[in-house]
């Protein structure tokens, strides 16, 4: 009876680690394409590439993915302890047959993914992080999103913190979107070594696309309009 129980928790803890994780997968994608808008330059970036925020997208959108967030850290942390807990006792020897090295560190690059997530919260929304880099205006009184980004990826440490969260959260996606797969049922012998690539390949181009502003402005390519 306990491990029907926890056959069927399980279950529900995957699917809405599932569906949280794809409403957070599709805001990343979605957050990607406004951020590249900063390759057409200042004015481009702080106009168009923010003009979905509208009061009534933001009502919504915020305590979704607020709420995602929230589930999804939720029912990782229970679905590890109760697996832990499932198999107490350690393998002498481990063989990791169905995990991959990824998957393995899902809870560690969750965790950094998180407090990169918080990190980048306090810096470009709420301010308290870097407070001489968030209140700049341009000409037209509009907040100056393209030169708050590109004067905080001129500091080393900002553009490490930068990078190394987002490789966290794009190892964690890469795993998770496999995962979304095979919880839906779409997984199986003969298109697992097709689908088995999709997250990988997804997250290292989302990876790509939003390590790219920080290369580009300490290479010089991106620079300030002042």
């Amino acid at each position: 009876m306990k491990t029907r129980f926890h056959g069927l928790g399980s279950i529900g803890l995957k699917t809405v680690m599932a569906v949280t994780g794809f409403i957070l997968f599709a805001f990343v994608a979605f957050h990607l394409y406004n951020n590249m808008h900063i390759y057409q330059g200042r004015e481009v970036y702080n106009v168009h590439g923010f003009s979905w925020k509208t009061p009534v997208v933001i009502s919504i959108a915020r305590p979704v993915l607020a709420t995602s967030i929230l589930l999804h850290a939720l029912a990782g942390i229970i679905l590890a302890i109760s697996n832990r807990r499932a198999r107490p006792e350690r393998y002498a020897v481990q063989r990791y047959r169905a995990s991959t090295f990824v998957g393995r560190f899902m809870i560690v690059t969750g965790a950094v993914a998180g407090a990169y997530v918080i990190y980048h919260v306090l810096h470009a929304k709420v301010g308290s992080a870097h407070p001489g880099l968030f209140d700049m205006l341009d000409e037209e009184g509009r907040r100056d999103v393209y030169n708050i980004m590109i004067l905080s990826y001129q500091q080393p440490g900002i553009a490490a913190a930068y990078i190394i969260g987002l490789a966290c959260l794009f190892f964690h996606s890469a795993h998770g979107v496999t995962s979304l797969f095979s919880t839906f049922g779409l997984l199986n012998d003969d298109n697992r070594r097709y689908l088995a690539w999709i997250g990988p390949v997804l997250s290292l181009l989302l990876f790509l696309g939003y390590a790219s502003i920080p290369f580009n402005v300490m290479t010089g390519y991106l620079q300030p309009v002042l």
